[in-house]
C-alpha cells in the first residue's frame, strides 16, 4: 500500500527547506510532477529533459542527470499509484537544493468542466510559459479564476488573444474528426502527456493537427479533453467561453479510444517494472 506523504532534501528524510532558500524566498527554482506506478516513473526521461530546459532557461545549475534519478529512487521504491514531485531550487548560497516529494495518486473525476479565464500566458521575454518554473502563481490564478465560475480547470489564452492550453494542463480538442491541439509556438508547456497522446493517436491512424484553435472551433468540438502527467487524459463535460456554453453529454469515439490507448500506456509500463 502507497504510504501518505513524504519528502525528502537533499536525500534526507528529515531534512528541511532552509528559510533562506532562493526557491522559498523567490520561486526561484524548476519542478517536474511525474505520475509513478508499479515503481517506474512514467516517461521519465522526458521529464527530466523538460526540467533541464528550464533550468538551462533561468540559467540554474543541476546535479547531473544520474543524481536527480538516485535522488527519486526512495520514492520509487514504493509500488503504489503515485505523484512524485521532483522540484530543484537555487538553494541557500550553498548549492542547489534537491527536493522530492511522494503521495497516492488520487484518481481524477470521469470527466471536467473548463472555463475559459482572463489570465493570459505570460510574455516569455519576462517569464518563458513554456517552463515549470516556482514561479508559479499566474497559473494558480487562473484556476482559482475557473473555480468561481463553477469550472474545475482554467483555459489561458496566448499574446494572440487565442485560447491555447490549461492552467495545469495541456488542451485538446477534437474537432471534425482530427485531434487538434495548439503548437508549441503559442508558448504552450510542451507537456508530456500530450505528446505521448499524440504519438499514441497518430500510431492508431487519427489524424492530428498541431495547429491554432479558434474559440469558435473548441465551442463545436466533438469532444475536448485536457492531458496532464497525474490526471491522465479527461474528457470536458461542460466549457464556458465567455457568454457561450458548450455541454458533451457523451463520450465521442475518438476521445474515447484516446483516453483508453493512454490508460493502456500507462498499464503497460507499470506492468513492465513490476515484471
Amino acid at each position: 500500500m502507497t504510504e501518505p506523504v513524504r519528502a525528502w532534501v537533499n536525500g534526507d528524510s528529515r531534512g528541511a527547506v532552509s528559510p533562506f532558500d532562493a526557491g522559498f524566498l523567490y520561486g526561484d527554482a524548476v519542478f517536474e510532477t511525474v505520475r509513478a506506478r508499479g515503481g517506474a516513473a512514467i516517461d521519465l526521461t522526458a521529464h527530466l529533459e523538460r526540467l533541464v530546459a528550464a533550468a538551462h532557461a533561468i540559467d540554474l545549475p543541476l546535479p547531473a542527470p544520474a543524481a536527480l534519478v538516485a535522488a527519486l529512487g526512495p520514492a520509487l521504491a514504493d509500488p503504489g499509484d503515485q505523484r512524485v514531485r521532483l522540484i530543484v531550487t537555487r538553494g541557500d548560497g550553498a548549492g542547489p537544493t534537491v527536493v522530492v516529494t511522494a503521495e497516492p495518486r488520487v484518481a481524477p473525476p470521469p470527466t471536467v468542466a473548463l472555463a475559459v479565464v482572463d489570465v493570459p500566458l505570460t510574455d516569455p521575454r519576462a517569464l518563458d510559459p513554456a517552463h515549470k518554473t516556482g514561479s508559479y502563481l499566474p497559473n494558480l490564478r487562473a484556476v482559482r479564476a475557473a473555480r468561481a465560475l463553477g469550472a474545475d480547470e482554467g483555459l489561458r489564452r496566448d499574446r494572440d488573444g487565442r485560447i491555447a492550453t490549461g492552467a495545469t494542463s495541456n488542451l485538446i480538442a477534437i474537432v471534425a474528426g482530427r485531434i487538434v491541439t495548439a503548437p508549441l509556438r503559442a508558448g504552450i508547456r510542451p507537456g508530456v502527456t500530450r505528446a505521448r497522446a499524440l504519438a499514441l493517436a497518430a500510431a492508431r491512424g487519427h489524424g492530428v493537427d498541431e495547429r491554432d484553435l479558434t474559440d469558435a472551433e473548441l465551442v463545436g468540438a466533438d469532444a475536448v479533453l485536457i492531458a496532464s502527467s497525474i490526471r491522465g487524459l479527461v474528457p470536458a463535460h461542460a466549457l464556458v467561453v465567455g457568454e457561450a456554453r458548450r455541454q458533451w453529454s457523451g463520450p465521442d469515439p475518438i476521445a474515447r479510444a484516446l483516453v483508453g490507448a493512454y490508460d493502456e500506456y500507462v498499464a503497460e509500463v507499470a506492468t513492465r517494472a513490476a515484471g
